[in-house]
């Protein structure tokens, strides 16, 4: 008897029902798991209704406090058909299947060691740091589907789960040090690698390799940080994740809050590469962009609560109906614009000042509003302001020696505001006089802001100004080290005169 047929124990299991192939067919079941002996010589994806089925396949992987040797990822025949299908032969899987395997990593009995010292307690308090730390300014997981499904002690840890844990803990805490590629961060990459060599195709695969990019991009982790974002987006759409307007994509059964999660891990992965693109705004985009209808994220309360309460919002909706993540999204849609402007050198210089004064006065209404709604600066307006303006900079960058003087002038006096913007955020910093977490710690998507500020005054002769801003750098290395990279790059620009 194959292995993958025995229970942990090592006895043979015999589901409840017979198999949906079998009742089709109207044939006698022999009720074997992980496929009967109709299905196998049939060559059909052999699946049960029952949940005991389920539960048997969930096997329970140890915690690395009860075993120190790493296990290979080892996968179901049915469900290594399920995933096959799903590229060989779509609408075979469509026919033979409403979704993937109960997560397509429950089969995999692959632990990460990491995250799992301590046990069960130690997941738990991962968790609840990320959510305090991270989530408020990168709300794409579920915290209710964390703490309730995937780390209740109830239901058996997954491999992909674990691999999710581990990055939770790289992104809320910071690497000791100066180097960022940990023990930790190893750990992540070798579990990513395992989970794709068993063919484990899951959302929470998606979510962790998110956030191993997001680790990436704020340590200034090159080239790993620009590929891991090309992956994360090829995995999305393995899962026919494909665009914001998602709405039980994936499965009949599919809620609401499901396809509103996906919809804002799929946001994710767009705001990551337009950030990530600031220093090289002409470069080609993988992660297309959305019409100006698409849905963006719901206001998170609604999200948390699992009610949808208002309207979908779209892109096109303005601001005051947005929620945080939102207005985060929408800035980075505005900043995809920018880029595109600023890389389309045929345009008329008529044409180009018309989508020049557009983007202008849509950026500042985003700030403008952002601003009177807070009335203070907490990291997650930070966040949404500080691509704002980077958007407003990089706009601008071209016309700062523009022939036109009306041009050049209003050139030089957005970027002005811009730059005195984030001198004032860094003079809070510096004074550390910003300390509620309340809206989570420092997201490192503002940090390119402070950068093209201190170049801004680099420029105008301001050093005076630029030493304020190279010590809020300074001083956020301690949390993201691409702030350090962008403190030396300041250095280097007065040193070449650029």
């Amino acid at each position: 008897m194959p292995v993958e047929a025995l229970t942990l124990n090592g006895r043979a299991h015999r589901a409840r029902r017979a198999c949906q192939f079998c009742q089709r067919r109207k044939l006698k079941c022999t009720k074997d798991s992980p496929e009967c002996s109709a299905c196998k010589h049939y060559r059909q994806l052999c699946i049960y209704n029952n949940n005991a089925q389920n539960a048997v396949k969930q096997h329970e992987t140890p915690d690395s406090s009860q075993t120190h040797s790493r296990t290979l990822p080892q996968q179901y025949p049915n469900d290594r058909r399920a995933i096959a299908n799903r590229f060989l032969d779509q609408d075979l899987y469509r026919l033979t299947r409403s979704g993937l395997p109960p997560s397509s990593g429950s089969s995999v009995n692959l632990v990460c060691q990491a995250p799992v010292e301590g046990g069960r307690t130690a997941l738990q308090e991962t968790a609840t740091r990320y959510f305090q730390i991270v989530h408020p300014w990168l709300p794409i997981i579920s915290k209710q589907r964390v703490f309730y499904q995937l780390l209740n002690p109830l239901v058996s840890l997954r491999a992909d789960v674990g691999f999710l844990c581990l990055c939770m803990k790289l992104c809320a805490r910071a690497p000791e040090g100066e180097n960022p590629w940990t023990s930790d961060y190893y750990a992540a990459r070798q579990s990513f690698a395992d989970l794709h060599a068993a063919g484990v195709l899951s959302f929470e695969t998606l979510q962790g390799s998110i956030l191993l990019a997001v680790y990436e991009l704020g340590h200034a982790m090159y080239p790993a940080a620009h590929i891991s974002i090309g992956a994360c987006l090829s995995y999305a759409l393995a899962l026919d994740i494909d665009r914001p307007d998602l709405n039980n994509s994936n499965s009949g059964s599919q809620t609401w809050a499901e396809s509103e999660e996906q919809r804002r891990t799929w946001w994710a992965i767009f705001v990551l590469e337009r950030v990530a693109a600031i220093g090289n705004p002409t470069r080609t985009m993988l992660v297309p962009e959305p019409e100006i209808f698409a849905r963006i994220p719901c206001l998170e309360s609604e999200w948390e609560q699992k009610e949808c309460k208002s309207a979908s919002a779209t892109l096109a909706s303005p601001p005051e109906s947005h929620g945080r993540y939102a207005s985060v999204v929408q800035a980075s849609y505005l900043l995809n614009r920018v880029f595109q402007h600023v890389s389309d050198k045929s345009a008329p210089f008529d044409i180009q000042q018309e989508g020049l004064t557009q983007l202008d006065r849509t950026l500042h209404a985003l700030i403008t509003y952002s601003e009177s709604n807070t009335g203070t600066t907490y990291s997650i307006i930070c966040y949404q302001n500080a691509i704002s303006f980077c958007g407003l900079m990089i706009l601008y960058s071209p016309y700062l020696s523009s022939e036109d003087a009306t041009v050049r002038q209003n050139a030089w006096a957005s970027s002005d505001n811009a730059a005195q913007v984030a001198l004032k955020v860094a003079h809070q910093y510096n004074e550390g006089t910003i300390t509620d977490f309340t809206y989570g710690g420092i997201p490192p998507f503002m940090l390119p802001w402070m950068y093209l500020a201190g170049a801004h005054f680099i420029r105008r002769g301001d050093f005076t100004s630029l030493s304020i801003i190279e010590a809020a750098l300074r001083s956020l290395s301690d949390d993201w080290k691409s702030a350090g990279m962008f403190e030396s790059s300041c250095y280097v620009k007065i040193l070449d005169g650029v």
